[in-house]
């Protein structure tokens, strides 16, 4: 009961925090929840894991089972206040062992099976980041061009010649 109760606390805190710019610290390892971004941001590579509505249920599991903070954000928050509003645009938890990132199903995605993992590589330098964009790419399909999204950063996903799904998230520098 007593974890229950932490995780239910946890998340109000965030939610407040998410109520003044609607980006807590630690959605993004790289933003400061102030508007800012913390410097530098090496590159990472982490794991992204997709679900049909189970986002949250998922990642108060994964962090119950690897310890770490976890920090969510819905539709909604980004203006999203159809059916799937409540659902999670983007979660992730930060544990002593890795970062994990997980979301629901965006709206109007295809869901598959086979697909639901994908890896992502993330940072602000941003030469590397292409290099590894641009070889990932070589005899691969890309799915969404990288290109400067609502978050502020630039994004695109691939998948490579093996069929392996990549994403890419690149943040600027500051």
């Amino acid at each position: 009961m007593a974890v229950a109760a932490q995780k239910a606390a946890n998340r109000s805190e965030c939610h407040q925090m998410r109520a003044v710019d609607h980006l807590p610290p630690g959605l993004w390892p790289w933003f400061d929840g102030a508007g800012g971004y913390r410097l530098p941001m090496p590159t990472q590579l982490s794991a992204y894991l997709t679900f049909q509505g189970q986002a949250r249920e998922a990642m108060d599991f994964y962090q119950d089972v690897f310890g770490g903070t976890i920090a969510l954000n819905t539709y909604a928050e980004f203006g999203d206040n159809g059916p799937q509003a409540d659902q999670i645009m983007h979660a992730q938890l930060d544990s002593p062992v890795f970062t994990l990132m997980a979301s629901d199903i965006p709206p109007g995605w295809e869901y598959s099976e086979g697909q639901r993992i994908r890896l992502i590589l993330h940072g602000d330098d941003e030469a590397q980041l292409r290099g590894y964009w641009d070889k990932l790419a070589d005899g691969g399909t890309v799915e969404n061009p990288l290109s400067k999204e609502m978050w502020g950063d630039t994004y695109g996903e691939l998948r490579d010649k093996f069929g392996i799904g990549w994403m890419m998230n690149i943040s600027p520098a500051g």
